[in-house]
Order: structure tokens, then C-alpha cells, then sequence
């Protein structure tokens, strides 16, 4: 068996939640998680899968995820009803992403939208129409008056 050394990290926020994210969906302790992931970057085993999963993990959206997945040379594809992790730029496929533990429809309900059809992101969205306040003219009915025992501005 080989013997653990307890250690202190620091991590921002946002990637002490990504680690509890991917933690989760691999259903493992986050110091599980974490041990693996330097384990496989460190000594060389599976990086590549390491930097995939980091980038299911830590994505915020699909173009997001698009972006990090190209930067290690890989995409995500449409198959049928399901997504394959591709090599970018060439789009061969490599594996199912449920392989990895993930799903489209996973990672839709993480996002909030559906893998868009060209794969590149969702649409842009129009931009929130402004609020638009009713003003009034102001009439007799409508203005305010003194309250018994305060003074009127001369008129």
C-alpha cells in the first residue's frame, strides 16, 4: 500500500467548485480527483484525458468548452442523438463522451441550452429590451397634496 502525505492546496473559487464538480461526476472524493489528475499529468499517464476532463469540468458554457477542448486538439461532434470527442481540425472521432462520464444532455442542463447544431456555441441573443416606465403628466388628480398642518409652496 503505498503511504499518502497529507498537503495544504490554495485554489480560487472557481476551481475549488470545478474540482467539486468533476469530483461528483466521476463520483469520487475531490482528493481522489485531484491525486488522479496530478498523477496522470505528472508521470504521463492518460494527459490526455486528464486535459479533457479538466475541460468538462471547468467549461462554462459550449463555446467554452469548444475553445479549451481545440486548445488540446480536440472538439466535440454531433452523432446522432449523442456527442463524440473528435480531433480538431480533422473531426475524426475518438470516443463517445459518455465514455468520459458525460452526456449532451448533462452538459445542456449544466449550460442552460442544448449543444447548438454547428457545434461552434449558442446563438447570440437579442439584446433585453429596456425598461420602459409609464410617465403621466401631471394633472390635478394626480399631484400630490399637503398633508393637513404643512405649508404649500407659494404659488
Amino acid at each position: 500500500m503505498e503511504n499518502l502525505c497529507p498537503v495544504t492546496l490554495s485554489l480560487s473559487h472557481d476551481l475549488l467548485r470545478a474540482v467539486g464538480r468533476a469530483a461528483r461526476g466521476a463520483a469520487v472524493a475531490p482528493s481522489v480527483l485531484v491525486m488522479r489528475l496530478l498523477a496522470q499529468i505528472l508521470l504521463g499517464t492518460g494527459i490526455e484525458e486528464a486535459r479533457v476532463r479538466l475541460a468538462l469540468a471547468t467549461a462554462t458554457g459550449w463555446a467554452d468548452l469548444q475553445v479549451r477542448l481545440r486548445a488540446d486538439g480536440f472538439c466535440l461532434l454531433r452523432s446522432g442523438a449523442c456527442l463524440d470527442l473528435c480531433r480538431w481540425p480533422s473531426g475524426q472521432a475518438v470516443i463517445p463522451l459518455t465514455v468520459l462520464g458525460e452526456s449532451r444532455v448533462g452538459l445542456a442542463l449544466r449550460f442552460g441550452i442544448d449543444f447548438p447544431p454547428d457545434g461552434r456555441g449558442p446563438p447570440p441573443r437579442a439584446p433585453p429590451v429596456a425598461f420602459q416606465s409609464r410617465r403621466h403628466a401631471a394633472t390635478p388628480q394626480n399631484v400630490p397634496r399637503a398633508l393637513p398642518g404643512m405649508q404649500t409652496a407659494p404659488a
